[in-house]
């Protein structure tokens, strides 16, 4: 692993800790509102940044658990499923496993057998909520349109981003490639270099 990777995993694994701070006061928030949408959000933010960090650094066990809870708050933020005392202790010990596969992943140390348990327990508790959530949802019949004219729509957004990174940037150990991994999970990317501006 080059230097460079090595300090973006270093800086993946202490945000991670800022972001797992973050889900819990926001569990701990809806102790008193379990609806409040804001905490919820709150939650559901920390959970994907995790995913998505551990995804790009390729630590499977830790963006696989991160997604089956982020499958789970979205139901709740969708209010496919109450966030009841079930749920809520539910979702604190998630945060538990989640904090256990983050360090295993940063000492490089196996998880301990209590710990594997549990989150093989956590991990099937929240593939039964979102089944039993999945068959709650009646099938609604669509209405009839009758005359209506087809209008096509375009589903797909593009966006153009610019990255300029400054004169040190590389110097300093950034690598762009990290940046192209994370965007094109969510969608086809096509990167273009403007050298223009380089020395000759």
């Amino acid at each position: 692993m080059s230097t460079n990777v090595k300090n973006y995993r270093n800086i993946f694994f202490e945000e991670s800790i800022e972001h797992l701070a973050d889900v819990e006061a926001g569990l701990l928030g809806l102790e008193g509102d379990p609806n409040d949408s804001s905490l919820l959000d709150q939650v559901f933010r920390g959970v994907h940044s995790i995913k998505g960090g551990a995804a790009t650094f390729g630590l499977e066990a830790v963006a696989n658990f991160s997604h089956s809870l982020e499958n789970h708050l979205d139901r709740l933020r969708a209010g496919e499923c109450e966030n009841d005392a079930n749920s809520a202790d539910a979702l604190f010990r998630s945060v538990d496993c989640l904090r256990a596969l983050v360090e295993a992943a940063q000492s490089e140390e196996s998880l301990e057998a209590d710990t594997t348990r549990e989150i093989e327990e956590i991990t099937n508790i929240l593939s039964f909520v979102q089944e039993a959530a999945q068959e709650a949802i009646v099938p609604v019949e669509a209405p009839v349109v009758v005359a209506a004219a087809e209008v096509p729509v375009n589903t797909k957004q593009d966006w153009s981003i610019t990255f300029v990174p400054g004169p040190g940037a590389f110097q300093n150990g950034l690598d762009p490639t990290l940046i192209w991994r994370e965007l094109s999970q969510l969608g086809d990317l096509k990167v273009e270099l403007d050298n223009s501006n380089w020395p000759c």
